[in-house]
């Protein structure tokens, strides 16, 4: 009995510092997840830039004119497009507004919102501008789900997301699978939706979905 109580007492003093390192680890796994990118199909071209994509549709057609058009970075800067403070505010291919292109922009977004909050009957909000990390991921969705608000988002970062939705649903033209993010993301539905084999791993009771083709399986050698 004795020694019963000093192993009891002795998992409470470390108990404190493995919860510790539990969160640790979820928080550095988070960080991980949120930076990887969106995985492109297979076939999708490699590229250096702009010059290595490839046309696969197109819809309407180009019109035509009687003059020579110019290039918008060859007419903005006279009504307000300054690229040079752009460029040193944030790099290339960015444009700093000013007079009336400014305004331009505030009276397009502001049409924008009085038809969708109009007929379609979306809600305006006016959220804080500075946010804790977490909140992007779950604080908001959750504030907004306990108000009985359904949200609804679109993406391929499933891992970004897995810990923090309540309901996934796989689609590839129709629906393959709904449910929990566990019953979701298996190999077989993510490789139904997406065309390519995965792997899913779990971690801290969090599925994790892993390409196949970029961290194959270290095989498994079993001792004889």
């Amino acid at each position: 009995a004795e020694s019963l109580k000093s192993e009891v007492a002795a998992l409470k003093e470390k108990l404190p510092a493995e919860e510790q390192a539990e969160r640790d680890r979820l928080a550095a796994l988070q960080d991980i997840l949120a930076a990887l990118p969106n995985l492109p199909a297979d076939d999708v071209p490699d590229g250096l830039d702009e010059e290595g994509n490839v046309e696969i549709a197109r819809w309407g057609t180009p019109r035509s004119f009687d003059f020579q058009p110019l290039e918008h970075a060859d007419f903005g800067p006279a009504l307000g497009l300054d690229f040079e403070t752009a460029a040193k505010m944030s790099g290339a291919r960015f444009a700093f507004l000013k007079g009336q292109m400014a305004r331009l922009e505030r009276a397009l977004g502001q049409f924008m919102l009085d038809m969708q909050t109009g007929e379609p009957g979306y809600v305006e909000c006016a959220t804080p501008l500075m946010v804790r990390d977490e909140a992007a991921f779950e604080l908001v969705l959750g504030h907004l789900h306990d108000d009985g608000m359904t949200i609804l988002l679109t993406t391929h970062d499933l891992n970004g997301v897995a810990a923090h939705v309540p309901d996934l649903v796989a689609m590839n033209g129709t629906v393959l699978r709904r449910g929990a993010p566990a019953d979701v993301m298996t190999p077989t539905v993510l490789e139904q939706t997406f065309g390519a084999p995965m792997d899913v791993l779990e971690h801290l009771g969090m599925p994790v979905v892993l390409d196949r083709k970029r961290h194959p399986r270290r095989p498994v050698v079993e001792a004889p």
